[in-house]
């Protein structure tokens, strides 16, 4: 993500996301906690938790993975509504 960009909260109703912090930093509002994310970071969102992301002043690479593999054509994203 860029530099101190968001995305609206979100949540996974079929899957479960794991993010791996490759390099910069990223705030992370995971259910009610809420942490910062450094290089070598991890997290976990389980299936069902709303979450979002807050990139850093030099913005954030990550590795993510969904289990199951997440469908492009039925994308496993909802919005949280407030």
């Amino acid at each position: 993500m860029r530099p101190r960009t968001s995305h609206p909260a979100v949540v996974h109703r079929r899957t479960v996301e794991f993010l791996y912090v490759l390099g910069g930093s990223a705030r992370a509002d995971i259910g009610r906690k809420t942490c910062l994310l450094r290089e070598g970071s991890f997290a976990f969102m389980p299936r069902g938790v709303a979450h979002r992301f807050v990139a850093g002043k030099k913005g954030v690479r990550a590795l993510v993975i969904f289990m199951p593999a997440f469908d492009l054509d039925r994308p496993d994203v909802a919005p949280v509504e407030t």
